[in-house]
């Protein structure tokens, strides 16, 4: 967010701000990068490299969304009655930038040290 408040101070207005914070962590992966993510659990990867983690905002989207039929429905008039105001969350995905990455030998899961800010 400082590279985005920097532009904002400068009066940057003909720059895709998107574009210019591509890849930066914690920012929100762009439309084109959003369509290549592949999910690869049992890939190695390598120190720096940006990679895309799932996080969820304030704002847009439901939580009940991925529930299908008179189950989701009931559930969002049930909230509506009982919560007016409530807050909503969105799944967004966010750059990161891997530090390093620790593989366990006795069952060759790995733990990733991220970048995220």
């Amino acid at each position: 967010d400082v590279i985005a408040h920097g532009l904002d101070l400068m009066q940057v207005q003909t720059i895709d701000k998107a574009n210019v914070l591509r890849g930066q962590p914690g920012q929100i992966l762009t439309a084109e990068d959003e369509n290549l993510i592949k999910l690869e659990p049992l890939r190695s990867f390598a120190k720096n490299e940006v990679v895309a983690i799932e996080s969820w905002e304030e704002g847009g989207g439901d939580e009940a969304e991925h529930k299908g039929g008179m189950e989701q429905e009931d559930e969002k008039q049930q909230k509506r009655e009982s919560s007016p105001k409530r807050r909503q969350r969105r799944k967004v995905y966010r750059y990161a930038i891997v530090e390093a990455q620790e593989k366990d030998s006795l069952d060759a899961l790995s733990t990733l040290t991220l970048i995220t800010a």
